[in-house]
């Protein structure tokens, strides 16, 4: 039982799960003057919109990064919990999300330089909508060796001049010019 107010509203506190609800009400007045009212309302408890945030990485082709992310409520709070996920060139990368955030460990990077836009999906959870965030990955590109030897030799002699060209990780460069 609950009183009215100055203004004829009645405030009934409630905490509900999303979903939708029947209220039934009575009203008890002074039966001498007004009419007992009985009727019902229905109550829609809708679930929270979610935002992921956008994050970035960068490095060489083929290495591994990690990325932490947040996934936030409509009013800028943390969400509890749920999972995000992002495909990185065929691979599905699966993380949890607890009190708003999720990091994503030993994601391996494209082969190829250039820059690549991947969604970042939030699953949503029994309160909250799923969303969507994005993944901006920039691969660089491997530095170039070229080492050349010291070379003595007489005048008028012909000299062969070998040169090595060799990638960052110590790789044969195969292709190119020097």
């Amino acid at each position: 039982d609950t009183s009215v107010d100055a203004n004829g509203a009645v405030t009934v506190p409630a905490k509900l799960d999303v979903g939708e609800y029947t209220v039934n009400y009575k009203t008890v007045v002074d039966e001498e003057y007004y009419n007992i009212n009985t009727n019902s309302s229905k109550i829609t408890v809708l679930k929270i919109d979610t935002a992921v945030s956008n994050e970035s990485a960068s490095d060489k082709p083929g290495k591994k990064v990690t990325v932490d992310f947040t996934v936030d409520d409509q009013k800028g709070n943390p969400v509890p919990n749920g999972n995000l996920t992002v495909t990185v060139d065929g691979k599905e990368y699966v993380v949890n999300v607890t009190d708003g955030k999720a990091t994503f460990k030993d994601i391996i990077l494209p082969n190829t330089p250039g820059k690549y836009n991947y969604e970042v999906s939030y699953s949503g959870e029994d309160n909250y909508n799923p969303s969507v965030g994005q993944l901006n990955l920039t691969v660089q590109k491997v530095d170039v060796i070229v080492t050349l030897p010291e070379v003595i030799n007489y005048t008028g002699a012909v000299v062969d001049i070998v040169v090595d060209v060799i990638d960052e990780y110590g790789n044969p460069v195969n292709e190119g010019t020097v």
